[in-house]
């Protein structure tokens, strides 16, 4: 196989598995932001734009629900006169879908989408304006942009992927990098990403006193792709073994920033930028969720003797009996068989979801519809449907729910704060370890604040570093639930 073809072939396969992002130009891969006054003003007008063109779909799709099913002529009437255009309805008559399905069309196309609208204003921008500008759904960039090209050619790393029991995997990071230098010509940039938790898989915590283990981190990677050693000293700072200098090939700029939502679409670092790693569970192959690999290595390294019973606590809290409201006695009472109840057990025991537990595909059809007198087919996707069904509130089966996601998590994050890996960086603290990386990168670090605090923007550009403050969209998609936005959350707005 030719050279550009096994470099090809490795970077793609890096990508598939997570390891890298794809390559794309810097201005794309992370936030990047227009400064001039005329960009200010264009951009509050594609954001005023924006709302409208949402409040149009959203009035829409609210008219088009009130027709149900199969609307009759008088409602069919009644709704054009109200507003509804008669094109759309009749494209909805002639149409496949539903008129409920063309109202959650309508609906989801309400929501944000493409790259957000990002400005970089002064430090010491007027806060309520920059409240403003993000209600607006524009994101605000405080303080100098990346000193490199928006159009340099670049992709974020997961360095936690590289680590494996007792050593860090330099040679496939080498061969990855000169791999994507093969397909690149010039100089590129690299955005590295999973750092908190890297350092946990080398079972170091992740606290405002983890300054010379980051560095050491970052010294590490700035030797393996620029061919360098790293010294005795900070290879004993993160328990390896000191490394050597060898050849590599290309340009490459470190830089440390928030990726885009173009990035996160398609690539899931442990953790981004100088973000604490909290994802103590993870998802694996046979379905449910376990205790996460990463939190694994650190205490296979900080405390193995833990790590058994640990793993025993955490299979133990995803148990029925953990859950308010609804346990097995209950559950008898409500017409399920011991078996029917010993399958729940065993599909929370696996690590799944309350609703997925009490989902047919648990149960069977045959529990469903011989022990509890229900059709099988209403509950395909969501068991939390079927407790409703007998008799169980939303409020209980809310709480039951939250209470087996938040008991491993618990148990876990104890147990790492026993054994010295807290994982507790605060902002202030980011703010911090930023400034004593700064001299490695090849810009300032930008990073990511959720909301103005004058004090820790104060801070932050004292120490010549960059804030980015998304949009607040609160009508976005967040997490794995989707909250659609109403159509009087809109119109509020816009008066």
């Amino acid at each position: 196989m030719a050279t550009s073809q096994r470099s090809e072939t490795l970077v793609n396969t890096a990508i598939e598995d997570g390891i890298m992002s794809r390559i794309m130009p810097l201005g794309a891969l992370t936030v990047a932001a227009e400064t001039s006054e005329a960009a200010i003003q264009s951009a509050r007008q594609r954001a005023r734009d924006t709302k409208v063109e949402q409040a149009g779909r959203l009035a829409l799709a609210h008219m088009v629900e009130q027709l149900g099913d199969a609307p009759r002529n008088a409602e069919l009437a009644e709704a054009i006169v109200a507003g509804l255009p008669p094109s759309l309805v009749e494209a909805g008559l002639s149409s496949t879908l539903s008129f409920p399905e063309i109202a959650s069309t309508l609906r989801q196309k309400s929501l944000p989408s493409g790259p957000p609208i990002a400005l970089g204003l002064p430090a010491d921008h007027d806060v309520d304006d920059i409240t403003s500008l993000r209600k607006d759904g524009i994101g605000v960039l405080l303080g100098e942009a990346s000193r490199l090209p928006d159009s340099s050619p670049s992709f974020a790393l997961d360095l936690s992927q590289f680590i494996s029991p007792g050593v860090i995997k330099t040679d496939l990071l080498r061969d990855l990098t000169y791999a994507a230098s093969e397909l690149i010509t010039g100089r590129f940039a690299i955005v590295p990403c999973g750092l908190s938790a890297t350092l946990l898989a080398l079972g170091k915590p992740y606290t405002g006193e983890s300054g010379d283990e980051l560095k050491a981190v970052m010294k590490l990677l700035s030797a393996v792709l620029n061919g360098t050693s790293l010294s005795k000293k900070d290879a004993d700072r993160l328990g390896l073994k000191p490394i050597r200098a060898r050849e590599t090939k290309g340009d490459i700029a470190l830089t440390l920033a928030p990726l885009s939502a173009a990035a996160l679409a398609s690539f899931s670092p442990a953790s981004t930028g100088l973000a604490a790693f909290s994802g103590w569970l993870e998802a694996h192959d046979e379905g449910g969720q376990s205790v996460h690999h990463l939190v694994r290595l650190g205490l296979s390294h900080a405390a193995p003797e833990e790590l058994p019973a640990l793993l025993q606590r955490v299979h133990e809290a995803f148990d029925l009996d953990q859950a308010p409201h609804i346990g097995g006695d209950t559950l008898l009472s409500r017409g399920f068989s011991r078996d029917a109840i010993e399958k729940v057990r065993s599909a929370l025991g696996d690590g799944l979801p309350l609703n997925a537990a009490f989902s047919r595909w648990v149960l069977g059809d045959q529990i469903i519809s011989d022990n509890l007198k229900l059709q099988p087919e209403a509950f395909d996707a969501d068991g939390a449907d079927l407790l409703r069904a007998i008799g169980f509130s939303r409020e209980e089966i809310s709480e039951a729910a939250a209470a087996l996601e938040s008991q491993p998590e618990a148990i876990i994050s104890d147990s790492l704060r026993a054994a010295n890996l807290d994982q507790s960086c605060s902002f202030t603290e980011e703010i911090k370890l930023a400034a004593e990386i700064a001299p490695i990168l090849s810009s300032p670090p930008i990073l990511m604040l959720d909301r103005v605090e004058p004090h820790l923007t104060k801070l932050a550009m004292s120490q010549g570093l960059s804030l980015w403050l998304p949009r607040l969209d609160h009508h976005a998609e967040r997490g794995a639930s989707q909250r659609m936005a109403t159509i009087n959350d809109l119109v509020e707005d816009l008066l």
